[in-house]
């Protein structure tokens, strides 16, 4: 399990862009832990469903983050190209774009603490 109070961003970038090839997530130690605290039978179930967590947090702005993230991380589209269908100009979706990642950060690194300390208390 990984112990950590905060989930590295870069780290769960990494995690994002191994949606566009979920066959690479069981190498993440990440992805792996995600999987154990979900009780998930594997990483790609566990990782979506974070980001499920994640979007559904923000009654404002849930659906944009979760059309952003599918876009880009699962559909592999283009920045712009996702900016574009999206209706956002490039600055916009950069700024969403970041507070998504940011969200599903603090989400994975609930789910995570949570998991570790029902383990301690265990």
């Amino acid at each position: 399990m990984i112990d950590m109070m905060n989930v590295c961003l870069q780290e769960v970038r990494e995690v994002l862009r191994m949606l566009r090839r979920p066959f690479l997530l069981e190498q993440s130690r990440l992805a792996r832990s995600l999987r154990q605290a979900y009780g998930a039978t594997d990483a790609l179930s566990a990782v979506l469903e974070a980001i499920r967590e994640a979007t559904s947090s923000s009654a404002a702005y849930g659906d944009v983050y979760s059309e952003i993230i599918h876009r880009c991380d699962v559909k592999a589209e283009s920045t712009k190209q996702a900016a574009a269908a999206m209706h956002m100009s490039i600055r916009t979706f950069f700024r969403f774009r970041k507070d998504a990642i940011a969200l599903v950060a603090v989400t994975f690194g609930r789910r995570l603490r949570a998991t570790n300390t029902h383990q301690v208390a265990v």
